[in-house]
């Protein structure tokens, strides 16, 4: 309950010792309040004499992160409560207009969604998720990570489910997902289950089969099983060529790397690609590096342009993956911080973005 979490928030605060301390990445408690765009929390971090202008290990405010992830009523207050406007780098207030620009063929907008990446191509929009966070509220959009239905009108959407999520995509959630617009076509790695919906309304979906190229939404579609659950999309788009490699493998086992380069060996037919986006996560509770050296084999023999990571359960996953993959001398690009949903960047084919 949104209430009762700010009013046990507001006890915390109040009988709090300090304020001002900070995490791993520097972010002070008004930092993640701001990432959350939570301005009720924020005023009760004000009133209790929280630092407006600290800074986080990359030098930015909570100001900073406010506006670029768009929570204008966020941004406001704290500017009114005396922050430092010079903080601020860009705002996203509103409609992403990134979803409106005349876009080149092998051009792109990319926006992380935490365990969800979005993409704008020049007349295509494609959503990769494990179930997606829809909201209808004025400042919820693709710059704080959620889909909402207002911002996305008028954009041609196909929406790949390429995994379950853990059983919590039941018939509801999968229904809310197509009829998010008017114009949504559903790929899903997986049969919804409409059993327990009351008269359900059964959208139409493409089912995903491994290995099984097809057409869908004037798409080429390419898939292979993620082989810790769920599908690995290879999608060909608007002079583009996009691989969202879903959950790779568990652990660093000989039979599980075998079968992933089969896996790899089956989409060397449809490279090189321009863009690969790849789990952080190890689905272990060890960091280990060597849990990334199949993705080594994947970037021989895909050769993509660009490598964009995603999912990372602590922060230092980012890195762990980066510093493994950099040898390859391709660009690879992830969240400046893990919390900071929404960060967007820029891909054209010869020049990758922040």
């Amino acid at each position: 309950n949104y209430s009762q979490g700010n009013e046990m928030f507001k006890f915390v605060i109040k009988n709090a010792a300090k304020l001002n301390i900070k995490d791993s990445q520097g972010n002070s408690e008004l930092h993640l309040v701001a990432l959350k765009g939570n301005t009720e929390q924020a005023k009760n971090l004000i009133e209790h004499g929280i630092d407006l202008n600290a800074e986080n290990n990359f030098n930015r405010t909570a100001l900073y992160y406010a506006a670029k992830h768009g929570y204008r009523g966020l941004a406001e207050l704290l500017i009114a409560s005396g922050a430092d406007t010079n903080t601020i780098a860009e705002t996203n207030y509103g409609k992403a207009v990134q979803l409106s620009e005349s876009l080149d063929e092998g051009e792109a907008y990319i926006w992380d969604l935490g365990y969800r990446y979005a993409v704008k191509t020049k007349n295509n929009l494609l959503v990769f998720t494990i179930g997606g966070k829809i909201s209808k509220s004025s400042e919820s959009g693709l710059a704080n990570g959620f889909l909402n239905a207002d911002e996305l009108k008028n954009q041609k959407i196909t929406m790949f489910l390429r995994h379950r999520d853990y059983g919590k995509m039941g018939g509801k959630k999968f229904t809310e997902l197509a009829k998010l617009t008017t114009d949504v076509k559903m790929v899903s790695s997986f049969k919804p289950d409409f059993s327990k919906m009351s008269n359900p309304d059964i959208p139409d979906y493409h089912l995903a089969l491994p290995n099984e190229s097809f057409l869908v939404n004037g798409l080429k579609v390419h898939p292979i099983p993620a082989l810790a659950g769920g599908m690995g999309y290879l999608v060909e788009v608007d002079g583009l060529k996009i691989f969202h490699a879903g959950l790779h493998i568990s652990d660093y086992e000989p039979e599980h790397i075998k079968k992933y380069r089969k896996e790899i060996d089956f989409l060397k037919a449809f490279g090189p690609i321009d863009i690969v986006m790849l789990s952080t996560h190890n689905h272990s509770n060890r960091l280990v590096g060597n849990n990334y050296e199949p993705y080594l084999y994947l970037l021989d023999k895909l050769a993509p342009k660009a490598i964009y990571l995603w999912g990372a359960n602590v922060p230092e996953q980012y890195k762990m993956c980066a510093e493994f993959l950099k040898a390859s001398n391709i660009p690879i690009i992830y969240p400046e911080i893990k919390q900071a949903a929404g960060e967007r960047f820029h891909y054209t084919g010869d020049k990758v973005q922040k």
